[in-house]
Formats: structure tokens, sequence, C-alpha cells
């Protein structure tokens, strides 16, 4: 029975849908510290309560990875979450992900780490947190409002005052661009409509794209673009087919 009644909450643990998910480990089916990870494919959401009692939003193709142990406050990540975090100033609560470290005690913030933006982005909804990048002795602290995004690449970070309301708005379905270079919306897209882009990267070159989509079908957005970008376009299951209308 006691084996059982930790593959029941090991399975609890890595079951993945839209609505919420929560991990089964705050009933003391664990004796000992077990790893655990929960991931989301892509045009997936998740809701994850850790064993604390701290609340993960995983945005799609994400992935977390923690300690059974309540006490054990770190999370690994790998895409994009937001952290509802349950105050606990004996046991701060850290996220690794591209090399940094976001250091909390309890409070709300989004970071983003996908690999093809090659970069880390940290903000702050409410409380404080502090950020560790590679190669700089001193952290970097934020208050709500603010927003840092370190380059991995160049090992360069940059702070700024933003609307982080706007971070976090994937939760409900919206997907903002802000100048966003071509390649890097199509992925965005990708990932959120579990679809697969087929175009000529060289037609799309020193393209970017700005707006925003909520909630809408593969294929008005694809309308969407072509009034800002005019393009030509099939949608064949999954696979998007895209190609600039050379004739405007």
């Amino acid at each position: 029975m006691r084996f059982l009644r930790i593959a029941v909450a090991v399975a609890a643990a890595i079951f993945i849908s839209w609505g919420s998910v929560f991990v089964a480990l705050r009933s003391g089916y664990f004796d000992r510290t077990e790893r655990l990870a929960v991931s989301t494919r892509a045009g997936e959401h998740s809701c994850v309560e850790l064993p604390d009692g701290s609340q993960v939003w995983l945005n799609s193709e994400t992935r977390i990875e923690f300690l059974s142990d309540r006490q054990s406050r770190r999370i690994i990540l790998d895409g994009e979450a937001c952290f509802d975090v349950k105050h606990d100033e004996q046991h701060p609560f850290c996220v690794e992900a591209g090399g940094t470290v976001v250091r909390v005690l309890g409070t709300k913030f989004n970071v983003r780490c996908y690999a093809e933006t090659g970069n880390v982005a940290a903000s702050l909804l409410s409380g404080h947190i502090e950020m560790r990048v590679p190669g700089f002795n001193d952290a970097i602290d934020l208050l709500p409002g603010e927003k840092v995004v370190y380059d991995i690449r160049e090992g360069t970070f940059t702070k700024s005052h933003v609307n982080t309301n706007n971070d976090i708005v994937w939760q409900n379905g919206i997907l903002i661009f802000n100048n966003e270079p071509f390649p890097l919306m199509v992925k965005m897209l990708e990932r959120y409509y579990n679809v697969e882009v087929i175009y000529n990267e060289t037609d799309f070159e020193n393209i970017h794209f700005s707006g925003s989509i909520n909630n809408l079908s593969i294929n008005k957005v694809l309308e969407f673009i072509d009034l800002t970008i005019p393009i030509r376009y099939t949608v064949e299951n999954k696979t998007v087919r895209m190609e600039v209308d050379k004739k405007h």
C-alpha cells in the first residue's frame, strides 16, 4: 500500500491538462525527497501547485523541475512560467533559468527563458525579488513594474520600467508582439497554436511585427498579419505555409 500511495502521488504530479494541475505532495505521501518534473507541450498551458503551496502557471513548451520536500524551494525552469510564491522567510524561493537565479521570499513574478530568444527575462508584478546573472557579483534588485533582460550570448543585462502585466497576459490566451523579429513571432505562433510554419526566411528578413492577438484562430491571425505584411498562405492540418505576396 505504501508503494501504491507513492505511485499515485507521482502520477498526479506529472499529469498535464488545460485546467489546473495540483501536485499531490502535501498529504505526506513521500517519506523521502523525490525529484519531480512537470512539462507542457505546444498549445498547452498548465497550473501547478508546488509542495510549499506556491502556484506556478506554465506557458506552452515549458518544463520545471523541483523536489518533493516542501522546504526545498528550488525550481529549474526551461520555458516561461508565472510564479505566485507563498511567503516563507525561513526558506527562500529560487528559480534557476539560463544560468541566472531569481531569489524571492514571497511574491508574484514571471520568468521567460526560451532558447530561441537568447535571453532570460524576469518581470516583477508584486513584492520584491533579486536576480543574479553570470559575470556580475552584485544581485539586481527588482521592484514592482520593473523588468530585467539578461542577454546570454553577450553576457549583459538591461533593467527597465514596463507594464509587467503585459508579460502574463499569455495566461488569458493573449499574445503581445513588441517590434518582434519575424522568426521569433513565428516561433511564438508555433508554440501557442501547436503548428509548424513553413516559409522562406530570406523573404521576411528585417521584418518586425507589433500588435496583440486575443484568442484568435490561426486563420484569423494570418489575416491579421496580411494587413501589415501582404502574404499568401495555406493551412492544412497542423502545417501553415506562407510566402510574401509580391503582387502587392
